[in-house]
């Protein structure tokens, strides 16, 4: 299966899960090799439409790290461009700052038209998880239905693009911890009918019944 250009998904089983409830609701990508950030939101675009079962992604905007301010994401300083994004590598060694134990850069991404958002960091935890060289890019969701299936559609991106896992234990959409991109979204896409976006996320997000209804919210706006 081809999502988008270059990203042909790699097939392998799922592992046995089955986790509770989530303080955090992070999905994950493990990244084994450095690849482009271009390649990444080309192939987060991709599986936006697969798992909507859209003709078309919206479009999506990267920006240059982000901040909090009282305990909420605050707007970032900078929207990346298309020659920023493809000089801009993930899934190489990020060295620490003075008195920190991982390396680590964030980015923000949003949709066109929407104040849902999700939040990247790129962390490095050679060394701290394992002598391995081991990089992840942890994305974090705006508590919506639009947030967390754009959230789902990056870490999938960086996933399908790097070669590595998707890997879902804070929400549990599904029952498995580990999954291949590709089997996840053969596995959770949106099936039958039609509609707007907001209400593709949320009919996407209400078939997983072990999350309870949750995200409450279709989406921030």
């Amino acid at each position: 299966m081809y999502l988008g250009t270059g990203c042909k998904t790699r097939t392998r089983p799922a592992q046995p899960g089955g986790y509770g409830r989530f303080m955090s609701v992070d999905v994950v990508a493990e990244l084994p090799r450095p690849v482009s950030l271009a390649s990444v939101m080309g192939c987060a675009a991709g599986a936006l439409t697969e798992l909507l079962g859209l003709d078309r992604a919206p479009e999506m905007t990267v920006f240059e790290g982000w901040r909090t301010e009282n305990d909420s994401k605050a707007p970032p300083r900078r929207s990346l461009t298309g020659e920023d994004l493809e000089a801009t590598m993930i899934g190489v060694r990020i060295p620490p700052e003075e008195g920190q134990t991982a390396g680590s850069v964030e980015f923000e991404i949003g949709l066109a038209g929407k104040e849902d958002r999700a939040f990247a960091m790129v962390i490095d935890l050679t060394g701290v998880q394992g002598a391995e060289p081991r990089v992840e890019a942890v994305v974090s969701p705006t508590r919506t239905c639009v947030g967390v299936v754009l959230a789902t559609s990056v870490a999938l991106g960086a996933a399908t693009v790097s070669g590595g896992a998707f890997v879902d234990i804070e929400i549990a959409m599904l029952d498995a911890r580990d999954w291949d991109p590709g089997r996840f979204i053969e596995a959770a896409r949106l099936t039958g009918g039609a509609g707007p976006f907001e209400e593709r996320c949320e009919r996407f997000m209400r078939q997983f019944a072990g999350l309870g209804g949750w995200p409450r919210d279709r989406s921030a706006n």
